[in-house]
């Protein structure tokens, strides 16, 4: 057996270019203020060659370990230097990180010719202090081997101006990028955007930036003339005031009648909804593009102003394998809610189970506020324009909804109008999940009382729907319309509690088991009409055999039952 000190020098560069991978991933997300304390976190693979001289031999005589380069605020041109030197013709990863120029300023301006090795580029520096390094006449005419190149330009001066713009390819000027495939930027400042800033060969697009409304459809133009963009992530900080010294062309670029091909569209606004709805309807294509919307404000203004794209965009029916494709699946929370669609299948033994079976939601829209007033917004003035009646699998990720009498969260009238709403606009649900939700939702915490209080809602709101359309009876909601009867989930077959969070002394604290609750809640749908006949307990570490015993000692019911095990 060889010891670490007698390794095959290509096994030794393997272990050390791990190390180093890893040490530089660290090192990025270490503060800067780290670095200047303890300039060595910054060089990894300097560290290597300090072990002893056979390490010190392998590690020179390896190019990719000094193919990574990351410039620091006290980082000398020795370094630089250096690794250029020990890295031959090796394509290179270059940080630029410095956050501005005030001791690295000399190692910056040495790398800048090298750039032709460059591979991937990522830079942290004002766009200002971008203009006076690539004014010193150093930057090389071409990078032909530049792939991805991300600038992050957070320290602005506002002594230039409010109106002052930045060219989102101020920092290529003469020097030409024929394979550059993933740009992202992300200024707080208007960007000057032009016919040459955007290389063909872009596959992806990350902008955040400030932008002018009159500015939509040019931006459009320019997006559209790429024939390989797959990925498109738009960010409005705000819709900046027009700068008179500065116009964007508008008139001789009319907005283009074919959209690209993008596979998914990420596109962040705030103030006007009116630029997310150029944005959607001239760059996103039905059936093939993947959207994902952030609204920060304004919620239900956004609402009204996206439903008309929004319903096109699902409703399009599109085909594919020969398939109807319709909206099978929908899942709501209190921060977020998902459209997933699928294929129309006749059999309904063939009709989604899980979501793990879709990949991606093709809408996904979050909130900038966390809080039931936007769900029910959401709910109130979006959901009755999309076309969800083939939703069959509906989940409820927290406590999307106050529930009406009985939480402990307190009632709300509206929420009662968005709980029959809703009824009303996914009226062929056959699966029903209830989840405390994901790391990413930022949820209030879910109890255990809130997912009995929520089942409870939905066999209160059957049962109620059940004897008012037996008596013949008509009620209005909250918004004028007629509300009950409503059908609550006559097609409800199957219920999915995920993630629910059992546990012993619920018995102790209420003079009843959890079991027992769930039981009671189950036996109220049924009496309701709602022929539930199967309940799947996933990822439930708390539920032990007798529980699941209990459970299927309930006539009808088939449980099943993963025992604790996580996904």
């Amino acid at each position: 057996m060889t010891t670490i000190w007698h390794l095959p020098p290509e096994t030794l560069a393997h272990i050390l270019g791990i190390y180093v991978d890893e040490s530089t991933h660290l090192s990025r997300t270490v503060s800067i203020v780290s670095y200047n304390n303890n300039p060595s976190l910054s060089r990894p693979w300097l560290q290597v060659t300090w072990v002893c001289r056979y390490w010190r031999a392998v590690a020179l005589s390896t190019p990719t370990l000094w193919s990574t380069i990351q410039i620091f605020q006290r980082t000398q041109v020795d370094t630089i230097r250096a690794s250029l030197y020990r890295s031959r013709q090796v394509p290179l990863n270059v940080y630029l990180n410095p956050y501005q120029l005030t001791h690295c300023g000399d190692a910056v301006r040495y790398l800048l010719p090298s750039l032709t090795r460059a591979r991937f580029l990522f830079i942290n520096l004002s766009p200002y202090e971008i203009e006076s390094l690539l004014s010193s006449g150093q930057v090389p005419s071409s990078a032909p081997l530049l792939e991805s190149l991300r600038v992050a330009a957070q320290n602005v001066n506002t002594a230039r101006g409010y109106g002052a713009r930045y060219p989102p390819t101020s920092l290529f000027h003469n020097c030409t990028l024929p394979n550059l495939r993933e740009l992202s930027i992300s200024a707080p400042l208007q960007l000057l955007w032009s016919e040459e800033c955007l290389p063909r060969s872009l596959q992806r697009l990350t902008i955040n930036c400030k932008m002018q409304s009159a500015e939509i459809p040019y931006v459009i133009r320019l997006i559209s003339a790429l024939p390989l963009l797959t990925y498109l992530n738009l960010s409005f900080n705000s819709l900046a005031i027009p700068s008179q010294h500065h116009a964007t062309p508008t008139s001789d670029y009319p907005t283009p009648n074919r959209p690209p091909n993008l596979q998914q569209l990420c596109i962040a606004s705030t103030r006007d909804p009116n630029a997310a709805v150029q944005l959607l309807e001239n760059l996103a294509t039905t059936g093939q593009t993947s959207i994902t919307l952030h609204l920060r404000e304004n919620a239900r203004n956004n609402f009204q102003a996206l439903s008309p794209v929004l319903s096109s965009h699902l409703g399009a029916n599109a085909v594919a394998d020969n398939h109807l494709h319709t909206v099978q699946a929908v899942s709501l929370s209190c921060t977020s809610v998902q459209f997933f669609t699928g294929k129309r299948n006749a059999n309904p033994s063939e009709s989604l189970h899980n979501l793990n079976d879709v990949p991606s939601p093709d809408l996904d829209i979050t909130f900038g506020h966390v809080g039931t007033y936007t769900a029910r917004s959401l709910i109130l003035e979006l959901f009755p324009d999309l076309p969800l009646e083939s939703v069959s699998h509906l989940t409820l990720r927290g406590l999307p909804l106050l529930c009406p009498s009985g939480s402990s969260r307190g009632t709300d009238f509206d929420s009662t109008t968005a709980w029959r709403r809703l009824f009303r606009t996914v009226p062929n649900v056959e699966t029903l999940v209830f989840t405390p939700g994901r790391e990413q939702d930022q949820l209030p915490e879910f109890t255990a009382g809130d997912f009995l209080t929520t089942l409870r809602c939905v066999a209160s709101t059957a049962a109620a729907a059940a004897s008012n359309s037996a008596n013949n009876e008509e009620s209005r909601d909250g918004l004028g319309e007629l509300a009950l009867p409503v059908p609550v989930f006559p097609k409800l077959k199957r219920i999915v509690m995920d993630g629910i969070p059992f546990y012993d002394d619920w018995a102790t604290e209420n003079d009843v088991s959890f079991v027992d609750e769930v039981i009671s809640g189950r036996r109220l749908m049924v009496e309701a009409g709602l022929n539930v006949d199967e309940l799947e307990i996933r990822n439930c570490p708390m539920v032990n055999e007798n529980d699941v015993t209990k459970l299927r000692m309930e006539e009808s019911l088939s449980v099943l039952w993963d025992y604790g095990k996580k996904y």
